[in-house]
């Protein structure tokens, strides 16, 4: 019988036998067909136990029984392969260490990991507080104070990680200048008189300073040298080294002659009246000798005395710790002066009044 056919457009009630008749029970009739099957013939699969589903082969299998192909084909590698062995008689160096395998690596892992567990100290538990309610004054509209425990527990439930530790650096102020600087009283537009005084003494006393320092440098370079209508020439230079060598500008012949006449001696002429006789020699050698020896004696008696100068060398050392305070103080107020001035950022050096910002400070020079 033929399944009946229903038009698109034709909608049937669910609840109705109509609507069975288009149903697809082909899934349905195949599940119940495999069933009938195994009813007739050994039972239905699913209520069969192991033993009736699997057989368990107790024989060992003779291995005389295979043929002596399959046992050489078995030795053999394949040919491809052959190109890939090591040829050479020479054994390799390096040693093969066993390599364990995944599941032994993981449990070595497992048990390193469980006793580093145990070896850890267990968390202090906390004492339970809710019992314990004390009734405490607190200011609903003043600012919440929450110790910084309480707020790194809550860090640790949101974030899933510890609050990373701030330097100190980063809320301490890079410089004391305020952010906005107040201008000196005197640049108004219509200051008063001693303001407007004030700032121009200021003024002029940076105005003092530059003029200072070009004039100690125009004293150590300029000034010491002429001008270009005196600076000195080659025709000058060479008169000047040429001076004392000749008597007169022009030599006569006879001189020039006389001269190259003359005999040249390489040595001195040496005047028997002049010479030393033996005593004078050995007085000469003798006094010689009594000068090494008190020089000598000299030096020693100075390491001796330096016992007795204890004293002195006390003053030398009140000195030294003098400067070196009068130094460390000079540090202490060159940093504290260069709070209040701007960064610097090259080697030039540019004048800037502290005094508008620090009353105690002088004009300084970064």
């Amino acid at each position: 019988m033929d399944e009946p056919t229903f038009s698109k457009r034709r909608k049937l009630a669910r609840n109705k036998k109509k609507s069975w008749r288009g149903i697809d029970i082909s899934a349905t009739e195949e599940f119940l067909e495999d069933q009938r099957f195994q009813l007739r013939t050994t039972g239905l699969v699913a209520e069969k136990t192991d033993d009736q589903l699997f057989i368990v082969e107790r024989t060992v299998k003779d291995k005389s029984a295979e043929s002596v192909a399959t046992r050489r084909k078995a030795k053999t590698e394949l040919k491809c392969y052959s190109n890939l062995a090591n040829s050479s008689r020479i054994q390799c160096p390096r040693k093969e260490y066993p390599v364990a395998s995944n599941f032994e690596s993981k449990a070595v892992h497992r048990e390193v990991c469980s006793a580093r567990a145990t070896r850890r100290k267990p968390a202090p538990q906390k004492a339970d507080t809710t019992t314990q309610q004390t009734a405490t004054a607190q200011d609903l509209w003043g600012e919440e104070k929450k110790e910084t425990a309480d707020v790194e527990e809550h860090f640790m439930q949101v974030t899933k990680r510890t609050r990373v530790q701030t330097p100190k650096h980063v809320r301490r102020k890079a410089s004391a200048r305020p952010a906005v600087e107040v201008p000196h009283p005197g640049s108004s537009i219509n200051p008063a008189y001693d303001d407007h005084q004030d700032l121009l003494l200021k003024a002029y006393v940076v105005e003092q300073k530059k003029d200072k320092a070009e004039r100690k440098i125009f004293n150590a370079l300029d000034a010491r040298f002429p001008c270009v209508s005196e600076a000195p020439t080659q025709a000058s230079w060479l008169a000047e080294m040429s001076g004392g060598l000749f008597d007169s500008e022009h030599p006569s012949k006879e001189e020039e002659e006389g001269d190259i006449t003359k005999p040249i001696s390489i040595n001195p002429p040496v005047n028997r009246e002049k010479k030393k006789t033996p005593s004078e020699r050995k007085k000469a050698k003798a006094a010689k000798l009594l000068g090494q020896h008190m020089q000598q004696q000299k030096k020693v008696k100075g390491r001796e005395n330096k016992v007795f100068s204890i004293i002195k060398i006390r003053s030398e050392l009140a000195r030294e710790t003098r400067e070196m305070k009068k130094n460390a103080v000079l540090k202490a107020e060159k940093q504290e002066n260069k709070k209040y001035a701007p960064k610097k950022l090259g080697k030039f050096k540019y004048p800037f009044l502290l005094k508008t910002l620090n009353p105690l400070c002088q004009t300084f020079y970064i």
